[in-house]
C-alpha cells in the first residue's frame, strides 16, 4: 500500500516517539459525555451562523448572516451579522465597516473572544471590539487576498487570520498587519497555537488532494521572513492510517503546548509538536466519522468536541467517543466551541432559500 507521507530531509528529522503520544498527553481520568442540549433558531430565509466563541456561560458571541422580519412582517434591512447570548436570550446586532465615508455590512465568518471587552470578528476585514467601539483595519489585498475562514491569537497583539483562497495568512502584532507566506495556494481551514504564541499550526485542504499541515515558529522564522513550514502533506487522502496523519485536514487544535490534534473525516489524530506526520488516531468504533467534520475544539485532551455536516456532534472523553445521533438531521454545524462544561455548536438548516441559523447549547 503506498504511503502518503513525504519524507523530510534528514536535517529536518527530529526524534519522535509516537508510541506513547496518547498516554503522555491525555489525562488518565475521563470526562462526562452527558450534556443537556438546547437548540435556538436565529433568523429565517437564508440565515446561517458561521462561527462562535465563548467568554463565559453568560457571554457567547456568534457570527454569520441573519435575516429577520419586523412586527409588521416586513424584512428588516439590512440583515444582522452578530448574535450575542447574555445567559437568558440572544440579541442581534449589525457590525458595519466604514470606507471613504460610507457604511457597509457583510456576513461575518469568524469570531475570537478573549473577554467581553476584547473580541475579534472578520469577513474580508477584521474588526476589534474594545468594550466601547469597533476598531476597524484596512488590510489591502497585497497583505490578505481572501475571505477570512478562521482567526486565532494568543492575545490581541498577536492575531492570525487564515483565508478561503490563495493560501492567505496574515498576522497582527498589535500595530500592523503583515502578509505571511503559507507555501500553498489552497484554502486554509483552521489555525491554532500555544498559549504563549511560540508555535502556531494551520491546516489546508480544498476539494482535491493534497492536504497540508503547516507550522509557524516566530522565534525561528521571524528572523528571515514570516514563512510557514509544511510539516506534512497527504497527497492521497483516501488511505485511512492509524499511525500517520491522513485525510482532508479540516481542523487543528492544541489541548496543551506539547501536542497537536488534527481532525479529518478519518478521525482525530494526536501528535507530538515535533511530528513530521507521525500521529495516533484516537480510538473510535468505526473507520470514519459518520459525517463530515468541520471544526474541533475542547478543554483538554480528555474533553473535546467535533461538529460537522448533518448536525454531527461528537465528544471524546479521553477513552471513548460519544456520538449524539439524536441530533442528526438535514443541516450542518459549521463551527463549535467549548469552555468548561458548556458546548456551543452553530450552523444552519439545509434549504436552498429557507435555511435558518442554528445554535446548539450543551450544558454538563
Amino acid at each position: 500500500m503506498p504511503t502518503c507521507r513525504k519524507a523530510p530531509p534528514e536535517s529536518d528529522v527530529l526524534p519522535v516517539n509516537t508510541s506513547d503520544v496518547l498516554s503522555k498527553h491525555i489525562p488518565a481520568d475521563t470526562t462526562s459525555h452527558e450534556f443537556r442540549f438546547v437548540i435556538d433558531t436565529l433568523g429565517e430565509q437564508t440565515s446561517y451562523i458561521k462561527d462562535v466563541s465563548i467568554v463565559n456561560e453568560n457571554d457567547i458571541w456568534a457570527v454569520g448572516e441573519i435575516y429577520k422580519r419586523d412586527s409588521t412582517g416586513q424584512w428588516e434591512n439590512p440583515y444582522y451579522n452578530l448574535a450575542r447570548w447574555n445567559g437568558e436570550q440572544w440579541s442581534l446586532h449589525r457590525i458595519y465597516y466604514y470606507y471613504q465615508g460610507d457604511s457597509f455590512i457583510a456576513p461575518l465568518r469568524a469570531v475570537h473572544a478573549f473577554a467581553l471587552n476584547d473580541v475579534w470578528v472578520a469577513s474580508s476585514q477584521p474588526m476589534h471590539w474594545n468594550g466601547s467601539v469597533w476598531e476597524q483595519f484596512d488590510i489591502t489585498p497585497s497583505i490578505f487576498n481572501a475571505v477570512v475562514n478562521e482567526m486565532w491569537g494568543s492575545s490581541s497583539s498577536d492575531m492570525y487570520l487564515v483565508g478561503d483562497a490563495n493560501g492567505a495568512i496574515a498576522h497582527f502584532d498589535g500595530t500592523v498587519w503583515r502578509k505571511m507566506h503559507s507555501g500553498t495556494s489552497i484554502m486554509i481551514n483552521d489555525v491554532w497555537g500555544t498559549t504563549d504564541g511560540s508555535l502556531i499550526w494551520a491546516c489546508a485542504w480544498y476539494n482535491l488532494p493534497p492536504a497540508h499541515l503547516l507550522q509557524y515558529r516566530p522565534d525561528l522564522y521571524e528572523r528571515i521572513l514570516p514563512v510557514w513550514r509544511t510539516v506534512f502533506t497527504d497527497s492521497i487522502l483516501i488511505v485511512n492510517h492509524n499511525d500517520i496523519l491522513s485525510g482532508p485536514f479540516m481542523s487543528v487544535w492544541m489541548p496543551n503546548d506539547q501536542s497537536i490534534y488534527v481532525c479529518s473525516p478519518n478521525g482525530v489524530y494526536a501528535a507530538d509538536v515535533h511530528t513530521l506526520g507521525e500521529a495516533k488516531k484516537l480510538p473510535m468504533p468505526m473507520e470514519y466519522f459518520p459525517a463530515w467534520p468541520n471544526k474541533m475544539r475542547g478543554n483538554n485532551a480528555n474533553d473535546l468536541v467535533i461538529a460537522g455536516d448533518y448536525f454531527f456532534l461528537a465528544h471524546y472523553n479521553g477513552k471513548t467517543f460519544k456520538f449524539y445521533n439524536e441530533l442528526l438531521g438535514d443541516g450542518r454545524f459549521w463551527s463549535v466551541a467549548q469552555k468548561g462544561n458548556i458546548v456551543v455548536a452553530v450552523g444552519e438548516t439545509n434549504h436552498p432559500f429557507l435555511s435558518r441559523g442554528i445554535v446548539l447549547r450543551g450544558y454538563r
